[in-house]
Order: structure tokens, then C-alpha cells, then sequence
């Protein structure tokens, strides 16, 4: 076998095992919400939360990753690789948005008398775990794609040449397995 052989035959599995980049994501922004996202000091006084002890909206965020998790699955195991795009897309923006505003309004809000050299602030990792595992979720649903058979079939179907052939139309439309 050749090298380019090879090498094309890796980049076809790769290809294919990267579409898993998707519920690997969300699986990692679950695990993270758990993990301490912020650590704030005042004076002598040090504390750490995660996505679960702010509460509130993030919750919301943590519905999402799990949506996400759940929804590829389910989408694709029943071949519909258009709801597995819709989920992601608007799940990851819906949490990324909700992560960058409470980050930009934490650091507004009413003025006060503490100095801002006595406060003191760092994002964790969990917080960085959360926005990578979205990120990842999004380019995953990169690798999803439409195999070829399933855009032959729809030229056919719109042309009118599935009918004259008499062919099966039910196994084209498959994604391929992935071992």
C-alpha cells in the first residue's frame, strides 16, 4: 500500500471519528459546570465558584450542554444531521452569550467604596473548560456532512430520475457507520 494511500485512508478516519468532537464538547462543558469557574478575593478573604454555586442563569447553560449531549445522539441515531446542526449552533451561542454577558456584567454594576487594588479576580479552569467544550461542540458540527449518495438522491427526486430507475432510496440516504 502506498503512503498516499495511507495517508488518505487516516484523514478519512479521522474525519470521521471528528464528527464525535460534537457530544465530546458538551460532555466536557457538563464536566466543567461543576468545576470552580471564578475566584474572587477581598482582602484576606478568597473564595471560588463554579458554574453550580453562581446558580441562576447558568443552569441554564449546564440544560444546554446536556441538550446538546442527548439531542446528537438521538438526532443521530434517526439520520437527521439538519437538527443536530440547529441544536448546536443555536445551544453553543445561546450559552456562549449567556457566559459573556454575566462575565462583562460582573464587572460593571453599582459603584462602591472598595478599591479596586483590594479586589482581586481570576477566571479557573472551569470556566475556560466550559467555553472550550462549546467551542468544541460548534466544530464538530463542521465535520457533520451529507454523504453523496443523499445529494444524488435528491437531484434524482427533484429531476424525476429516481422513478425511472426503480431504485431503493431508503439506504442511500444514510450517513456511513462509523466502526
Amino acid at each position: 500500500m502506498a503512503i498516499g494511500d495511507r495517508i488518505e485512508r487516516l484523514l478519512t478516519q479521522l474525519k470521521r471519528r471528528s464528527v464525535f468532537l460534537t457530544p465530546a464538547g458538551a460532555g466536557i462543558a457538563i464536566i466543567s459546570f461543576f468545576l470552580p469557574w471564578v475566584r474572587v478575593s477581598c482582602g484576606t478573604i478568597t473564595v471560588e465558584a463554579s458554574g453550580a454555586r453562581i446558580g441562576g442563569i447558568f443552569w441554564a447553560v449546564f440544560a444546554v450542554a446536556v441538550a446538546i449531549f442527548l439531542a446528537f445522539f438521538y438526532f443521530w441515531k434517526i439520520r437527521q444531521l439538519l437538527k443536530i446542526r440547529l441544536a448546536v449552533i443555536i445551544g453553543a451561542v445561546f450559552s456562549l452569550t449567556v457566559m459573556l454577558y454575566r462575565f462583562f456584567d460582573a464587572f460593571g454594576g453599582e459603584p462602591s467604596d472598595i478599591k479596586l487594588s483590594d479586589l482581586g479576580g481570576a477566571l479557573r479552569y472551569g470556566a475556560v473548560g466550559e467555553l472550550l467544550g462549546m467551542l468544541a461542540s460548534i466544530s464538530g458540527m463542521l465535520f457533520i456532512e451529507r454523504p453523496a449518495s443523499d445529494k444524488k438522491r435528491k437531484l434524482r427526486r427533484r429531476f424525476g430520475f429516481a422513478q425511472s430507475q426503480n431504485r431503493s432510496e431508503d439506504s442511500s440516504s444514510l450517513p456511513p457507520k462509523i466502526p
